[in-house]
């Protein structure tokens, strides 16, 4: 399977920058949040409503998918980069191919979460089963088995948590779109990146270096000094 990353976000390349770190742990977390609660889904879901695990996986691809998106944008992160490098050696080696993550995949990001959340406020399937059923927690005795009240306080938490992390990381994507827009910000990926770790030298105020013009103005230049430039006198010439 091909995903179409690449076009999106075309007007942005390359990692993220150190003036957006704060950005990039806010979707981390939200991308961690995703992957930890579709997968709490998939595992609580059955138990709660005797759904097939199949049918509950395929519901969940879109959010598997959003995440993928932001495992391509967060795959600078050592621990993100790791499940890139699993992904890119195995199921999605195309992808790998076509899109190289970073600040490309920001916007793809974006807009995978943004109709994902609007799709399932049009059909809120999950929300139903929620909502629906919660009051069933104050009366023990409906309970399927004696462990239904649990299992759905974790299904309830995680059906949440996937729609608060979906709307944060739009929310926080978007302002580093915003900030790397507006203000300029390049994505050279830090000075770090550039080779050399020396500071440049400073410029004196006619615009050389400030080591060619530390003699004070008013002492000459010294003279290139050569050793035993005189003439010598053998022994016993005289």
């Amino acid at each position: 399977m091909v995903i179409p990353m690449g076009g999106m976000g075309a007007g942005m390349a390359g990692p993220f920058p150190p003036e957006l770190d704060h950005r990039f742990r806010q979707l981390k977390r939200c991308v961690l949040a995703m992957l930890l609660s579709a997968l709490g889904v998939i595992v609580f879901m059955p138990m709660c409503f005797n759904a097939n695990v199949f049918s509950v996986i395929l519901s969940s691809l879109n959010i598997v998918l959003n995440a993928i998106f932001g495992i391509w944008m967060l795959q600078q992160d050592p621990l993100i980069g790791r499940m890139y490098h699993c992904l890119t050696t195995t199921i999605c080696q195309p992808c790998g191919e076509q899109c190289q993550g970073g600040l490309q995949c920001l916007m793809p990001f974006m807009f995978g979460n943004g109709i994902t959340v609007f799709l399932n406020i049009i059909q809120p399937g999950d929300l139903v089963n929620v909502f629906g059923n919660i009051g069933k927690l104050f009366q023990p005795m409906e309970w399927k088995s004696g462990l239904w009240g649990f299992w759905f306080v974790f299904y309830a938490t995680c059906v949440l948590t996937i729609y608060i992390s979906q709307i944060s990381g739009i929310v926080f994507g978007y302002l580093a779109y915003k900030q790397v827009r507006d203000a300029g910000v390049t994505v050279s990926g830090g000075s770090w990146s550039q080779g050399g770790g020396g500071a440049p030298a400073r410029q004196g105020p006619t615009g050389g270096d400030d080591a060619s013009q530390s003699a004070p103005e008013g002492r000459p230049a010294q003279q290139n000094f050569q050793a035993f430039g005189g003439q010598g006198q053998r022994l016993g010439s005289g």
